[in-house]
């Protein structure tokens, strides 16, 4: 199989892991940007 035949076979698939790396890496960036709201708010708080 070509390069051109095996792109257009995959074209509009998405990648698995690709879109797992994706989906774990949204989800870090809000827990550590929510932890560090919790940890100024507990500062601000005392």
């Amino acid at each position: 199989m070509s390069t051109q035949e095996l792109l257009v076979k995959n074209f509009g698939k998405k990648d698995p892991k690709r879109h797992l790396e994706e989906a774990v890496d949204a989800l870090l960036n809000d827990n550590i940007v929510e932890n560090l709201g919790l940890m100024l708010d507990v500062d601000i708080l005392k």
